[in-house]
């Protein structure tokens, strides 16, 4: 049968706009959270303990996040966890408007939400190669790209505009936002799995070694395990060091915030580009390239960092990232087995963003002891290490074209 394109396929539709709108509200009510701790208590440490304990959880969260999504119903677990953020969200709302919110109550809602969301994002990545096609699944996973970086770019704006009128409202967003995402999964009729058998469980820790044991084997995403955690850590290193960079310019924080956003909007836009590039251009070579223009162009940040303009190497090297990462999920979950697809992505997400929380912490210390310049310098020098093994890589270049892959069996994972 001929695949159903994307935008009429009414099931990949609603998903789409629902986590948009679920997006959006979650980046309205992120950035309320330490807003609101400030307003309250006036104390930056606590409002900082927030995000720390928030960020902790999710991170704890992954690996069983895999299990769970492997072991149960996916259309459940997605609508228990939308049905769990949005009574989080939605009673801390009713709690600021009583005037009854206690710092603990805040922590206690970020917590859950902090809980629940790797678990239905794992579910939804998961469930992705029921909705679409095999084919599809790159251009999907571009699309799925593109909303994050628009909820990036206008979430904390309006969550920052909102809790301005009403400090309510940015939580109170978030709830109905998960609303509708509740519904828009409740009206997907396509089964979001293959048959379970209950006869092949067993213990959790054996369950997710299995998934370890095939990222471990896999060629194609083990490169990945070993790649991705370096890039990822040195951009999210950069970010930090291109904030204090740009304060010691001078720049107020309305004008740095300015310059996230442009950051976001060369993400958008590559989104926007992610069909053309694809076409063009094989997904081994996008994968390689987007880890070269990261390396140059953060070098080339270096030269800048006395200007304003040392945010548009960064703006042009993230074009190339959305039809990279598309082609990376997109392979992932085309070769693996249905049965283990909520564990691969957890493990996967656990080695991509495990030493990530200290990037920060690193770019601090580098900016501090040698200055922003030779911390730019030391991102790019990451990035070029990275970009060497993925050039060696044979899980890399030995990619298949995504079309010729069909969906793989339970038995045995798709060799690469």
């Amino acid at each position: 049968m001929t695949p159903i394109p994307l935008s009429p396929n009414r099931d990949f539709r609603r998903l789409w706009v629902s986590q948009t709108l679920s997006m959006f509200g979650s980046g309205a009510s992120y950035l309320a959270y330490p807003l609101l701790v400030l307003a309250l208590t006036g104390s930056a440490a606590r409002a900082g303990l927030v995000g720390t304990v928030s960020g902790v959880t999710s991170v704890a969260c992954q690996l069983p996040a895999g299990t769970i999504v492997d072991r149960f119903d996916r259309r459940r677990v997605m609508l228990a966890c939308q049905a769990l953020q949005c009574a989080a969200v939605g009673g801390l709302a009713g709690l600021i408007l009583t005037g009854e919110a206690r710092l603990w109550m805040i922590v206690a809602a970020s917590v859950i939400g902090a809980a629940a969301g790797p678990v239905f994002r794992t579910a939804e990545r998961a469930a992705l190669r029921h909705i679409v096609a095999v084919s599809q699944l790159p251009s999907a996973m571009a699309l799925n790209e593109g909303r994050g970086h628009g909820a990036d770019l206008a979430g904390p704006a309006a969550g920052g505009a909102l809790f301005g009128v009403a400090r309510a409202l940015p939580f109170g967003l978030d709830a109905i936002s998960f609303v509708i995402s509740f519904f828009a999964v409740l009206l997907i009729r396509k089964p979001l799995q293959e048959h379970r058998d209950r006869s092949q469980r067993g213990p959790w820790s054996r369950e997710i070694g299995e998934a370890i044991r095939l990222v471990v084997r896999d060629p194609f995403l083990r490169a990945v395990a070993i790649i991705a955690p370096p890039l990822n850590a040195a951009i999210t290193c950069i970010m930090f060091v291109l904030i204090v960079v740009l304060q010691r310019q001078g720049m107020s924080p309305a004008l740095i915030g300015v310059a996230e956003s442009a950051i976001a909007v060369g993400g958008l836009v590559g989104a926007f580009l992610t069909p053309l590039m694809r076409r063009r251009i094989s997904d081994p070579v996008l994968i390689i390239s987007l880890f070269w223009a990261l390396a140059i162009l953060i070098a080339a940040m270096a030269a800048f960092t006395g200007s304003y303009l040392v945010v548009l190497p960064l703006v042009f090297a993230l074009l190339l990232a959305p039809a990279a990462n598309a082609a990376v999920f997109g392979y992932q979950l085309a070769i693996t087995p249905d049965r283990l697809q909520g564990r691969v992505s957890s493990v996967l997400m656990l080695f991509v963003g495990g030493i990530q929380p200290l990037a920060p912490l690193a770019g601090g210390l580098l900016v501090e002891t040698w200055g922003g310049r030779t911390a730019i310098i030391a991102c790019a020098a990451v990035l070029a290490v990275a970009a060497v093994a993925a050039t060696l890589s044979r899980g890399i270049r030995n990619m298949r074209p995504i079309a010729e892959l069909g969906a793989p069996t339970d038995r045995e994972p798709v060799a690469v």
